[in-house]
């Protein structure tokens, strides 16, 4: 009996040897071998707005989203295909009658500022949001935004997720040099990718 527990006992830190070597292995390969960006990888809108719901309905259970934006200053085409930055959604409670707005990067969820909504507009529909922000960024760069960033260097890039004066969800993607002042704005239906203006 006294043999039979401490094979037992051997089997088990074993077991627990294992586990802590294959853990510590795995922790060294990820720290070696960091997952690159790729369009499949990268932190965009959609990934974001899953962390920036839930957040949201837990500060208020009828919370919807209106709109989502995100900026990069100084843009350049690897960064802007990298899709690193950090998204801001605006959700609204018609029950609390407030906006806020969290911000949503890699590593974290805040809620960044309340503000008092003045009217109750209608949200997103999350299942006409079928465009993601790479597409978004490939068809900017397509439509103009590559030669603009080329020829103004300081130009930024912004991208803002919203309903249209028409109720049409649209992404507008506009670029600013902060120089010359020159701008360059395009305008893409979020439900089926088709530029628009």
């Amino acid at each position: 009996m006294n043999d039979f527990r401490t094979n037992l006992l051997l089997w088990g830190l074993a077991g627990v040897v294992v586990v802590v070597y294959g853990a510590l292995g795995f922790w060294v390969f990820q720290s070696r071998h960091p997952v690159a960006s790729s369009p499949e990888t990268a932190f965009t809108a959609k990934t974001a707005y899953p962390l920036a719901e839930r957040a949201a309905k837990g500060w208020q259970e009828d919370a919807y989203l209106l709109s989502a934006t995100a900026a990069w200053s100084q843009a350049t085409e690897k960064g802007l295909r990298e899709g690193k930055t950090s998204w801001a959604f605006y959700f609204l409670s018609p029950l609390a009658r407030q906006i806020r707005v969290f911000s949503v990067t890699t590593e974290e969820v805040a809620g960044t500022r309340t503000m008092d909504a003045l009217s109750i507009p209608s949200g997103i529909d999350p299942s006409r949001w079928q465009v993601d922000s790479p597409e978004v960024i490939r068809l900017f760069l397509e439509r103009g935004g590559q030669g603009f960033l080329d020829q103004h260097p300081d130009g930024g890039l912004h991208l803002r997720l919203a309903a249209d004066e028409d109720g049409r969800l649209v992404w507008m993607a506009s670029s600013l040099s902060s120089g010359s002042k020159e701008s360059l704005s395009v305008k893409i239906d979020a439900q089926t990718g088709e530029v628009i203006g």
